[in-house]
């Protein structure tokens, strides 16, 4: 790849640095070499030439990426979509990027600005934990239920099965999950345990008269459980 750059190098002098391509595959071999520097200024380089290419800011939002510097990653996501606003490579980084960095709402919005975004089992994945951020437990239970026979042996999928069904007042099934997840402590799981006994021993304390005061007290338990 040294004899590569060294060939780019030429052919860009003898052009006059006039070609988009030859900058791109200059980028490409300095990548191969963990040039990531040289790799970034040769995409800008093209990018001088080729100013409204949404695909170059993209390429250099990820090496951006590789670097670790999320500021100029998302500027030149953001960029990559002004040129092109449907360009669903981008949306779906920048959804990633949202989800790492716990912005939830602004996650979420750009999934649903992509079309067919779940068809892809880990894209759907992505936007259940979003959704499970974001209090959709409902949401998350839909989309977890598709994906569980290929997620659960390499994901915490049980420990979001059980906490949605917690949150939904679904505590038979919130147990049943949280006791397979290996992210869900001990005492998570009895704190949850007297809940459901309390329910149930509340609502055998109940008789056939609707009418008095145990009876409507009792009918708010009924509903939740």
């Amino acid at each position: 790849f040294d004899d590569a750059i060294k060939d780019y190098n030429l052919a860009i002098k003898y052009l006059e640095n006039k070609n988009v391509n030859l900058f791109i595959s200059k980028s490409k071999a300095c990548l191969k070499l963990n040039q990531d520097n040289d790799a970034i200024d040769a995409i800008s380089e093209a990018i001088k030439i080729d100013e409204t290419n949404a695909d170059l800011y993209y390429d250099r939002a990820m090496l951006y990426q590789k670097k670790g510097s999320d500021i100029e990653f998302l500027k030149n996501i953001n960029l990559a979509l002004d040129y092109e606003p449907e360009y669903q490579k981008a949306y779906v980084a920048r959804v990633h990027y949202y989800a790492n960095n716990s912005r939830f709402e602004e996650a979420y919005k750009d999934a649903m600005a992509i079309p067919d975004f779940t068809r892809d089992i880990d894209n759907k994945y992505l936007l259940a934990i979003i959704s499970f951020n974001l209090g959709k437990y409902s949401e998350t239970l839909s989309l977890l239920t598709d994906i569980y026979d290929i997620k659960q042996n390499e994901s915490n999928i049980d420990y979001y099965f059980g906490i949605s069904f917690a949150n939904m007042k679904n505590y038979d099934n919130a147990i049943k999950y949280l006791t397979k997840s290996k992210y869900a402590n001990q005492d998570l799981i009895t704190e949850i345990i007297p809940i459901v006994d309390n329910f149930e021993r509340a609502i055998k304390f109940d008789d056939n008269d609707l009418t008095d005061e145990l009876s409507k007290f009792l009918d708010g338990f009924k509903m939740m459980y």
